[in-house]
């Protein structure tokens, strides 16, 4: 998952149009503006707030634009739609969101430093965002990922009453799980060792006239 350089290389080469694949979300937002001398701090933080669009607006009716002004101290974030606001809340609420630590975006070349930023109203629609840093990393890095395939999986909905099977449900999965192993296993003409099932149990009480009764499903 590659940062604003390669982005940036390519506008600096004449390019328009800027096919990125799988990129940081916020390098896509913050790439032009470091490149026109805006901090890092400034920029990686207003792209943090544009990359889900409308998701920063106080109550997002349906997915819509953002838009942000950019300077040397801070950016102004407000919504292009009339119908939608921004509040020092909701945008301070989103720069928490997909974050595994509340005040620190890990990127590539370094981290966006949140725990001083100030979110203060501009307008009854626009936010003012100042103080956040950007904290450059001792060595350059890139996210990798990967996938590869390890099956196909199937899901069966089933509920149960039985209060004879309810009293003894785990022995009752446990029987279910090596049946339908074996069985798959004989079918398909494969390893038990490709097959994994797991079981994921919901209960309930259904009022049955003046009875309860247990459900599992």
């Amino acid at each position: 998952m590659m940062g604003i350089e390669p982005i940036q290389h390519a506008l600096q080469s004449g390019a328009q149009v800027v096919i990125a694949g799988r990129c940081s979300d916020v390098a896509i937002y913050a790439a032009l503006p470091v490149l026109e001398g805006i901090p890092k701090a400034v920029a990686f933080h207003a792209g943090k707030i544009l990359e889900c669009g409308a998701a920063s607006a106080a109550q997002r009716l349906y997915p819509d634009c953002m838009s942000a002004e950019l300077d040397q101290n801070g950016f102004t974030v407000e919504p292009p739609n009339p119908a939608l606001r921004c509040t020092p809340q909701s945008v301070a609420a989103h720069t928490l969101y997909e974050t595994g630590d509340p005040y620190l975006l890990v990127e590539s070349g370094g981290t966006l430093n949140t725990a001083e930023a100030k979110f203060e109203a501009a307008s009854d629609r626009a936010v003012r965002v100042t103080g956040s840093r950007f904290l450059p990393s001792a060595e350059y890095t890139v996210r990798i990922e990967g996938a590869a395939l390890v099956g196909y999986r199937s899901i069966v909905v089933a509920g149960i009453r039985d209060p004879l099977v309810l009293r003894q449900l785990d022995s009752f999965l446990s029987n279910v799980r090596t049946v339908v192993e074996r069985k798959v296993e004989d079918s398909l003409k494969t390893g038990s060792q490709s097959i994994h099932s797991d079981f994921s149990c919901i209960w309930s009480q259904r009022l049955d006239g003046r009875h309860g009764t247990d459900h599992a499903s």
